[in-house]
């Protein structure tokens, strides 16, 4: 399943773009950038994470803010400048880059889902899977306290004029990313995604050196009799099924 990394916020005021530094770490990495802008009107025209590294847009949900998502496929494993332009100049804008590991580096991520209301219970359901990790960003129209809802773990509380939240959740088939807002009935917008896992390779001979453990994953119902053992050197006695993928680890 896809693993969270590192987060980094920044804020702004009065501003036309916003910048700041993140350095990224791992294996099949993901880049993923949001923002909230005020005025609603205002949105996110391009951005980059490093030099030459256009993000990609992802999805948006407008309130009373402009909620945005994007997404940068493996970046750059150092010290790097994530950087937004905007459409017009910001009133108030927050923006926060995420890094996650073990995403797939073809088809990151699966369909995006996005809501708005005015409530104390922003929520949005995502389609997502068994190894797959759900992913949201969430603004609010105030300086809020909020609660993610059960089973999610918070990346960041950023308050102020423009308050935003991220939060992820392991993947299952319908996947509700919530939080519990104080106060009063506040505007709310929302975007949900499924991180996709990085595919495993399979489909032909597995070379491999001695005394490595193999693992090895297969498809079907297993038949026959007998004991095996899944490790160093051996496989299973008795045992058929159809061979999935197989990798050294």
């Amino acid at each position: 399943m896809p693993a969270f990394e590192s987060v980094v916020t920044a804020e702004g005021a009065l501003v036309s773009s916003l910048s700041w530094s993140h350095t990224a770490a791992g294996a099949d990495r993901l880049g993923i950038v949001d923002a909230c802008i005020k005025p609603d009107t205002t949105t996110v025209s391009s951005g980059a994470w490093g030099t030459g590294n256009a993000l990609t847009f992802v999805a948006s949900a407008v309130m009373s803010d402009d909620n945005e998502m994007w997404r940068r496929i493996a970046p750059p494993a150092s010290a790097q400048t994530v950087s937004l332009t905007f459409s017009a100049q910001a009133e108030g804008v927050t923006g926060a880059s995420r890094n996650y590991t073990g995403a797939d580096q073809t088809t990151p991520l699966g369909t995006a889902a996005t809501a708005t209301g005015t409530s104390l219970t922003p929520s949005v359901t995502v389609t997502s899977a068994a190894g797959e990790l759900v992913i949201d960003t969430s603004g609010f129209d105030n300086d809020v306290l909020s609660t993610p809802g059960t089973g999610q773990t918070e990346r960041y509380d950023f308050g102020g004029s423009v308050s935003m939240r991220g939060s992820d959740e392991a993947g299952a088939a319908s996947v509700v990313m919530d939080h519990a807002l104080g106060g009063t009935a506040n505007d709310w917008q929302i975007v949900g995604v499924s991180i996709k896992p990085v595919a495993e390779a399979g489909g032909g001979p597995v070379a491999y050196a001695p005394n490595r453990n193999i693992q090895i994953n297969y498809g079907g119902t297993f038949a026959g009799a007998g004991r095996g053992v899944f490790g160093r050197d051996r496989r299973p006695r008795g045992r058929w099924g159809s061979l999935r993928a197989a990798r050294v680890i």
